[in-house]
């Protein structure tokens, strides 16, 4: 099968081909394993970040789900119906009412760290328009007792066509459904 040459090869250039061979298998077997390690190292950071990644977005839903309720918790009928019953003076519940909406913003402030800057604007001018809407309606010369503050408080809130509480609710679902998407 094989002509009956033979090629001289002697014992010099037959450990020069293995060395040679066994060199590039190394050579080969290095770079492989460098770029299997590599892989598995990306491949973990990219699974603790997106682990992370799920935590955060729990967070920042359940910081959407807070504020929705705070701006609920501010909107006009809510507050009368914690409140309105505790006071028979009207400037007792303005004050009961301007004190709540604080001490709800305050409460809910760290929240802000979740949100856009954008938005926690929104929902501090909400909460900055509820407040006003208080003096304000508080301030008409027909108000002489609480009960009639009460129902001045809610005939004009509901009349408010751009109400801020609801702007603000709006808001935070679009913000939300950015994430959720």
């Amino acid at each position: 099968m094989w002509p009956n040459k033979t090629l001289p090869v002697t014992t010099v250039t037959a450990i020069v081909i293995i060395v040679t061979a066994a060199l590039c298998a190394g050579l080969l077997g290095y770079i492989l394993m460098k770029y299997y390690f590599q892989y598995k190292k990306d491949l973990y950071a990219f699974t603790k970040m997106y682990q992370q990644d799920k935590g955060i977005l729990k967070e920042r839903l359940a910081a959407y789900e807070r504020m929705t309720l705070f701006l609920d918790r501010i909107s006009i009928p809510q507050l009368l119906l914690r409140l309105a019953s505790n006071e028979s003076n009207p400037d007792g519940l303005v004050q009961s009412l301007m004190i709540s909406i604080q001490k709800e913003y305050e409460y809910n402030a760290p929240q802000q760290l979740y949100f856009s800057d954008e938005l926690w604007k929104i929902i501090t001018l909400a909460k900055n328009e509820a407040l006003a809407f208080i003096q304000e309606t508080a301030a008409q010369p027909e108000v002489k007792t609480a009960d009639q503050l009460q129902a001045l408080l809610l005939s004009k809130w509901n009349e408010i066509e751009s109400n801020p509480i609801q702007i603000a609710q709006s808001a935070i679902r679009k913000e939300a459904a950015l994430y959720l998407h």
